[in-house]
């Protein structure tokens, strides 16, 4: 027993000097999206471990995802941020097979934040277009401030 209970102590030693971290949300949704407007939402990865955690993102074929920064160090106690943003661009021909809302594909990846030294965490990201009638109204608004009024402009 005593062997045992010492190997359970080195155990416990051992992974108390590794990097462990929470991360939260587990999965971002941004509903909704008009093309071309870019959306943004954060990550929170808190420290719960009793040495510094290298945490870096890596993102999954997504060129409509952008995440700042890529890479951080979170000390022990701390809670660091990560800004994931989204901008669906409807030109650029992203026929990856995903399913498909009101003519429109719905986009979807994983982060996968790795902690040097413990573990990897799993984010899934999805971004859905706006349905066709929101996006003709905010579509219409936009090509309305950009029309510019010929009689006011000569004076009349």
């Amino acid at each position: 027993h005593v062997v045992r209970a010492f190997h359970q102590r080195a155990d416990e030693l051992e992974n108390a000097k590794r990097p462990n971290v929470v991360v939260s949300p587990q999965s971002l949704d941004f509903a909704r999206c008009v093309p071309l407007v870019r959306r943004t939402a954060s990550i929170q990865v808190r420290n719960i471990g009793a040495s510094d955690a290298h945490v870096s993102v890596a993102v999954l074929e997504a060129p409509w995802l952008q995440v700042l920064p890529r890479v951080c160090v979170v000390e022990p106690n701390e809670t660091k941020e990560f800004s994931v943003s989204v901008s669906l661009d409807p030109f650029a021909g992203d026929d990856d097979g995903d399913d498909t809302i009101d003519g429109a594909a719905a986009r979807n990846t994983v982060l996968v934040l790795h902690t040097r030294g413990g573990g990897d965490h799993f984010v899934s990201v999805v971004a859905t277009p706006a349905p066709a009638p929101l996006l003709s109204a905010a579509l219409s608004a936009a090509m309305d401030s950009l029309v510019v009024d010929d009689t006011a402009r000569q004076g009349r």
